[in-house]
């Protein structure tokens, strides 16, 4: 059976995230979706990264963004989902490290002091297709977009697909 997203408790939001690098240019787009216990989209962003070392990199840069809206669209309790093992990882557990992805990791628990309640949580990239959708959003001549209750229309979609697997039969 196919896994798919899972709604949050009801006082909580639910934040995916997914970033593409592209290794040519040495840059990256990312894509953050906010939605709440039903389903419904509260928030949504997509970004250019210029002069980003690697994925990892860049999926990790991607939760500073999401912590960061989070916390400019007033959600205190959040949950964010990634479906990069590795930062997940070092979200969670907060060691020390020397990898690349050390400061910025650092940076999103510093940032994730301000909200009341947070975890950190790896899903596979099949409860992660909005999120990935979003990293995909073209962007032309902006450096980043974003949409307060709504996003592009094939993210849309994929929330309104995930709304119904998840509602009770």
């Amino acid at each position: 059976m196919p896994v798919r997203w899972s709604p949050p408790c009801s006082s909580t939001v639910k934040i995916n995230v997914d970033a593409c690098f592209f290794p040519n240019t040495k840059s990256a787009q990312v894509g953050v979706l906010i939605r709440d216990n039903e389903g419904f989209i509260l928030g949504a962003k997509a970004a250019k990264l210029d002069h980003t070392s690697s994925s990892f990199a860049a999926e990790a840069e991607v939760v500073v963004y999401d912590i960061r809206l989070a916390l400019d669209l007033g959600f205190r309790h959040v949950i964010i989902e990634g479906d990069s093992l590795l930062v997940m990882r070092k979200l969670q557990f907060g060691a020390d490290d020397r990898s690349e992805v050390s400061a910025l990791v650092w940076n999103a628990l510093h940032l994730a002091k301000n909200l009341q309640i947070v975890t950190f949580s790896f899903v596979m990239r099949d409860e992660n297709k909005a999120a990935h959708e979003m990293a995909r959003v073209p962007l032309t001549s902006t450096s980043e977009i974003i949409w307060v209750e709504e996003a592009p229309a094939t993210v849309e979609a994929i929330a309104a697909m995930d709304r119904r697997w998840t509602e009770p039969p």
